[in-house]
């Protein structure tokens, strides 16, 4: 992963060549979150179709222009060439669906002129979920890698919004809307997952005109619930990656993506300092009342723009 980030690969050249100066292929299929609605699993599932091709690579942030965990930060990913975006796909034969997922670019209002201005013909993937659970989730995601503090979900939704705005849908919906026409948008509910796997799949297998009759294991579980050892010990990397970003270091940054130093560091953090949780923790009754009100707008609003009934988030 690390040279697939920074350096251009030597394996799989004529595969590139080919792609990038005979064919002009493109991405064909974007994924754009937002976070904590499914989009892992959907990128599993489409992986495990021969006629798709996703990157083992979640979470390129190609096109939001600041990072994701950290706003104030700017993406050096967006200041990438196309080739090094296209760099992840040059053991992707051209024939088949090249697809991407990052659950960053829904929240950035940008990035739907920067997908569009890329490839206007782009498939767009929206997943999404009752906005406060989706926020609950989120929390704890971001709690567990670090990127916040151990503090409880009311105390932090007291000194940042951040969870809540990323479940303003209708928003960030209406700049997809704006910019791609209706039918190259698929919207999806995590609710629609959860009551039948099987037509969630379809639904995505007809948006992208792909092989329906392909047997696709349904019942695999992405994002396994997990919780973290050493709060401390995620905190401190992900402040350093911050501080590091934040100083434009971009050559500490390459050195240590060569020497895969990055990749062992993350590997500390996603799998040596968390350990497997029976499940993840419930969201209570209490705060969906306590905070529910504050997305009703929205929801109408959301209604409108799906033609859809969500009384089922109530």
């Amino acid at each position: 992963m690390a040279q697939g980030f920074y350096e251009f690969k030597s394996k799989g050249i004529f595969v590139f060549l080919i792609n990038e100066f005979l064919l002009n292929k493109k991405v064909d299929v974007i994924g754009v979150g937002p976070p904590k609605t499914a989009t892992t699993w959907i990128a599993d599932v489409l992986r495990d179709h021969p006629q798709v091709y996703v990157p083992k690579e979640k979470e390129l942030h190609y096109f939001n222009p600041v990072q994701h965990y950290h706003r104030d930060v700017v993406n050096r990913n967006s200041t990438q060439p196309e080739s090094w975006y296209h760099d992840f796909f040059e053991n992707a034969p051209s024939e088949v669906i090249w697809a991407e997922f990052t659950v960053s670019y829904f929240e950035f209002p940008e990035c739907a002129e920067r997908i569009f201005k890329y490839n206007p013909k782009a498939k767009i993937i929206i997943s999404l979920r009752e906005p406060v659970a989706r926020a609950f989730s989120h929390y704890l995601f971001l709690k567990n890698k670090g990127v916040i503090g151990p503090e409880s979900f009311e105390d932090y939704v007291e000194q940042d919004s951040y969870v809540f705005d990323v479940s303003m849908y209708a928003e960030n919906l209406k700049k997809y809307l704006e910019v791609f026409p209706k039918d190259q948008i698929l919207v999806l509910l995590h609710e629609d997952l959860r009551l039948n796997a099987q037509n969630f799949y379809d639904r995505i297998i007809q948006f992208l005109g792909a092989d329906a009759t392909v047997d696709i294991d349904l019942n695999r579980v992405s994002n396994a619930a997990t919780k973290v050892k050493s709060h401390k010990l995620n905190s401190m990397y992900m402040g350093l990656r911050e501080w590091i970003h934040k100083k434009k270091l971009y050559r500490v940054l390459d050195v240590s993506q060569a020497l895969g130093l990055t990749k062992f560091l993350e590997w500390i953090r996603d799998e040596v300092n968390m350990a497997p949780s029976d499940k993840a923790p419930k969201m209570s009754a209490d705060l969906k009342r306590k905070y529910g009100q504050l997305f009703e707008e929205d929801r109408l609003e959301l209604q409108r723009l799906l033609n859809r009934d969500l009384s089922e988030w109530d």
